[in-house]
């Protein structure tokens, strides 16, 4: 088979599949299962030739040339914090950038800077990585009022940022620790701690600020500068914490997008022109401060360890067979159109079960029950029986085992039963128990009422309903009332032969249910009556009380 016929037998299949689902919802035709086993048959169809068009051979495509490998991108490093933009300015004010150790170093000199710078990397060098740099100046301000205010101005313009978006940050602190001439060193610097691209994982400030503290102590074994630096150092630390600048810069770390990584330390040996916070300090606890530079000179910055370059990228393969496709359509439309009909199948299924309902509803009241009531409701149960017995072939429900329609006749029968054993009795004799308009027992009622007296020994756990009748010879209301008073007094009468008060139950209907004509003395006798039915045991149990 061709390209061009698989392709169009896919057309005409699918087609057909629709058109046997339009079918199935036609009641006629849908019902006699046709259609469905149409569209089964070419839903299987439809999805064999899919699978054959997709797995056609394709013309060979030229192979794709080979991407030559990019240079790797210098990786920036944002410096930012309130002493970056007095101490770390260049003299291109423009772009305030400056390249060292293999890295740019780029100004940031307020939080809402921040953002447009990265933005800026982002569109001029996607693949670089980026880091912010914080350095720390302990006599940058005069006090460490001033200091700690400085950082809490930060941490309010921050505040801003936060959660919009998150920067790996190297905190930096500069200070004249010890003597030290380092001849062999222009910015005459020692660090302890580098700026690691490599690491990237976020730190509390407190956790790096302990961490600085033992790297002070592992990097001073012997030698007397480095005792010196190691002591002075720890001193540093100290003040931090003694004059809330180290929980000025745990709040500003905490509630801003930077993420602080790593803390390093530069002992500064050209040191600053006048002392600060940190002096005055270290002044007025051991009568000690640093020395001061000659002139003023910019910070130095630390060493940049920069990512790995990427791998060299590896010979192109062979090009691979066509890719199989994810998903096949098809089995998607299968599925729908399935899913489609068993959903309409379960809708029809709970408007059969409404539909149900409503018609057992008036027979399931047993309140308004009466051997006449008992009659009809037969008759109707039979009528429904017979309607839902001719919906069980039915193929559209039938074939998703949904129909309720067996279940639905069972039910009836079951309901139907129940009333044809359900035990009644009538007074109604060759004498009448009751005068005409009178409540009053005839001594002639002993037999019936013998009668019902046995029934309801028979049924002990049963309770009793009594329905009171009477003829049409008085109005609507006394007629209710009459039968209502000569259920009352069958109902005393059992009562006084040990029958328990509350089994007993008292109905009246007046003339709305006569048995025979009330256009005779004969008739009218034999409607003056009072029926007696033991209600099942659910009714008795759950439901049915005495009024």
């Amino acid at each position: 088979m061709s390209k061009f016929t698989v392709r169009h037998a896919l057309i005409a299949a699918t087609t057909g599949v629709l058109l046997a689902f339009i079918a199935t919802f036609i009641p006629k035709l849908g019902n006699s299962g046709i259609p469905l086993v149409i569209m089964l048959v070419l839903i299987v169809l439809m999805i064999v030739l899919q699978c054959r068009y997709e797995l056609r051979e394709l013309p060979d495509s030229p192979p794709p040339k080979p991407i030559p490998p990019s240079a790797p991108e210098r990786p920036a490093v944002l410096i930012l914090g309130p002493y970056a933009a007095k101490w770390f300015s260049q003299s291109n004010t423009i772009e305030n950038a400056r390249y060292a150790s293999n890295a740019a170093w780029l100004l940031v000199s307020e939080p809402q800077e921040l953002s447009r710078r990265l933005e800026y990397i982002h569109q001029h060098s996607p693949n670089a990585q980026v880091m912010a740099f914080f350095p720390i100046l302990p006599d940058g301000h005069e006090t460490s009022e001033l200091m700690v205010r400085s950082l809490i101005n930060w941490q309010n313009l921050f505040s801003g940022l936060a959660g919009s978006f998150t920067l790996p940050c190297v905190i930096g602190l500069y200070a004249r620790l010890s003597s030290e001439r380092r001849n062999n060193s222009p910015q005459n610097a020692t660090w302890i701690g580098d700026v690691d691209f490599n690491q990237q994982s976020s730190t509390d400030f407190v956790t790096l600020l302990e961490g600085l503290k033992r790297n002070l102590i592992t990097d001073s074994p012997l030698a007397e500068n480095l005792v010196q630096r190691a002591a002075v150092g720890q001193h540093l630390m100290d003040w931090l914490q003694e004059s809330g600048v180290a929980q000025a810069m745990e709040k500003l770390f905490t509630y801003s997008p930077l993420q602080p990584t790593s803390m390093i330390l530069c002992d500064h040996g050209n040191g600053f022109t006048r002392h600060g916070a940190w002096s005055n300090w270290l002044e007025q606890r051991y009568a000690v401060l640093p020395a001061l530079s000659s002139s003023v000179s910019n910070p130095p910055f630390p060493k940049v360890i920069a990512p790995p370059p990427p791998p060299p990228e590896p010979p192109l393969p062979p090009p691979p067979p066509p890719p199989m496709p994810r998903v096949y359509w098809s089995i998607v439309l299968a599925l729908l159109l399935l899913g489609a009909h068993i959903i309409n199948s379960t809708w029809l299924t709970r408007q059969q079960l409404q539909q149900f309902n409503q018609q057992m509803l008036p027979i399931e009241t047993l309140e308004d029950l009466s051997i006449k009531r008992i009659q009809q409701d037969i008759i109707d149960l039979k009528q429904y029986q017979q309607h839902w017995t001719e919906c069980i072939p039915a193929f559209s429900l039938a074939r998703w085992g949904l129909s309720p329609c067996r279940m639905l006749t069972k039910q009836i029968d079951q309901e139907i039963t129940q009333l044809k054993v359900m035990p009644v009795i009538s007074s109604t004799g060759v004498n009448s128990i009751f005068n005409s308009n009178s409540a009053k027992l005839q001594p002639e009622a002993k037999t019936q009422l013998q009668n019902m007296l046995a029934i309801a020994n028979a049924n002990p756990q049963n309770n009793l309903l009594l329905v009171g009748h009477s003829d049409n010879t008085g109005n609507e209301a006394y007629n209710l009332h009459l039968s209502e008073q000569r259920a009352f007094a069958i109902r005393n009468w059992l009562i006084q032969h040990d029958i328990a008060p509350e089994r007993i139950t008292i109905r009246a209907v007046g003339a709305a249910e006569p048995i025979d004509s009330n256009d005779t003395d004969i008739g009218r006798q034999r409607n003056r009556r009072v029926e007696m039915l033991v209600l099942p045991l659910k009714v008795t149990n759950k439901e049915f009380t005495d009024k």
